[in-house]
């Protein structure tokens, strides 16, 4: 996913998923779950581990709001949590520059001014 160094997210730090099958959908996902707050949950969500040294998990991670609440909701034994599967997730670039001009850009190439 690319979103603009403009666009706001709601950015998670976690330590690392939880290595720990679940189901969905009644089948068995053998990938590691992401536990989101369920109050948190923004519209673009950004995600970075932190504790992690598997570089399958480097870099930061991006999942819509809409895709997370379609997910279980668990515990993490405090609060409610989207129980997400890593594999839900695409990588997050952050486009550098500004907004306006990358706007003039798209409406030169397809027509406008």
């Amino acid at each position: 996913m690319m979103l603009s160094t403009h666009t706001p997210t709601q950015k998670f730090e976690i330590w690392a998923p939880r290595w720990k099958d679940i189901w969905v959908d009644k089948q068995r996902v053998k990938s590691p779950i992401v536990l989101l707050a369920k109050h948190k949950i923004g519209l673009h969500n950004e995600v970075v581990f932190t504790k992690t040294k598997a570089e399958r998990f480097k870099g930061n991670w991006y999942i819509a709001g809409t895709e997370a609440k379609n997910f279980p909701v668990g515990n993490n034994g405090t609060i409610e949590c989207y129980e997400i599967p890593f594999d839900e997730f695409e990588p997050l670039e952050r486009i550098d520059g500004d907004m306006l001009e990358n706007l003039r850009n798209i409406k030169r190439i397809f027509g406008g001014e």
